[in-house]
């Protein structure tokens, strides 16, 4: 869908789309829905499970939201999110539903996420994070950033974590 196009909510085995001129758009909730950020980057946002975020050649931002209605976000809540050239960033979509999150990205497999070098908790609330050395190969990285604020918080899962320092304002573990 180009501009102006806006997801409204999914019911009767369909995502329901609208536009400003008052048209609706019906589609079924099996098929996949492909979104490519523009040239210069952009942001895009996973609105249903089966989403694919393309990124381009420039910095993107991709939003991630409980898709799934489980209460959390987590692998279930999109289809893939490629991110491109660039820095590219993970992010989660605004809205009072989207604040005080529980992420648990452990489940991710091999190409769930790629060319995504940083995720941020900022402005969502509480939110708390959930990693393992895994959901970092997984992602095709050696190094993740992490941003967030007061308030947010991280887990780092799984065995063989070890804290070396500190550098430029991040605390740096190695797995």
């Amino acid at each position: 869908l180009g501009a102006g196009w806006t997801y409204v909510s999914t019911g009767g085995g369909y995502h329901q789309y609208t536009d400003g001129a008052g048209k609706t758009l019906n589609v079924q909730q099996s098929m996949v829905r492909v979104q490519e950020a523009p040239a210069g980057g952009g942001t895009l946002t996973a609105y249903v499970t089966t989403d694919k975020l393309m990124g381009g050649v420039g910095d993107d931002t991709f939003a991630l939201k409980d898709a799934s209605g489980d209460g959390k976000i987590s692998a279930a809540d999109f289809g893939i999110i490629n991110g491109g050239a660039g820095v590219n960033t993970l992010t989660f979509a605004t809205g009072a539903a989207n604040d005080n999150l529980d992420i648990d990205l452990t489940a991710l497999g091999a190409g769930k996420i790629s060319g995504v070098s940083a995720i941020d908790l900022t402005g969502h609330g509480n939110s708390r994070l959930t990693l393992d050395a895994a959901t970092i190969t997984n992602m095709g990285l050696t190094t993740l950033r992490v941003d967030g604020n007061a308030g947010d918080s991280y887990e780092l899962s799984g065995a063989g974590w070890v804290y070396s320092n500190t550098a430029l304002g991040y605390h740096v573990y190695t797995n």
